[in-house]
C-alpha cells in the first residue's frame, strides 16, 4: 500500500504515514482527531475509525460521515465478496453494515 493508518489510543488521533519501498513508514500526518481501538480502509481508500462511534474519512482527511451503533465499536474489518460490508465488533455483538 502507499499509505498506512495508525490509531494512537493515548491521544485519540489517527495518523497517515507514507509506506516507503522498503516497507518502512515515514512522513506522519494527522488524519483525524479520533482514534481509539481500530481503523480499516475500504477499496476506495476511505478510512473507518472506531472511537465511540465509527468516523469515516476520505483519503485526504475530509470527514464523510459518522456511523452510530447501539454499542461502542472496538474492532473493524471489511468483508463480503466485493468488500461491501463493514464488520464492527463490540463487547457483546458483531454488526455487519453495507457500505457499498
Amino acid at each position: 500500500p502507499e499509505k498506512a493508518y495508525i490509531t494512537n489510543e493515548n491521544n485519540k488521533t489517527t495518523l497517515a504515514f507514507a509506506v516507503d519501498a522498503d516497507g518502512s513508514l515515514s512522513q506522519p500526518q494527522g488524519l483525524c482527531p479520533y482514534g481509539q481501538y481500530s481503523n480499516v480502509t475500504d477499496s476506495e481508500g476511505n478510512i473507518y475509525v472506531a472511537d465511540g462511534e465509527i468516523h469515516v474519512y476520505s483519503p485526504d482527511g475530509k470527514e464523510l460521515r459518522r456511523i452510530r451503533l447501539e454499542e461502542r465499536p472496538i474492532s473493524l474489518a471489511i468483508g463480503g465478496k466485493q468488500g461491501e460490508l463493514l464488520f464492527a465488533t463490540t463487547t457483546r455483538s458483531i454488526y455487519a453494515l453495507r457500505i457499498r
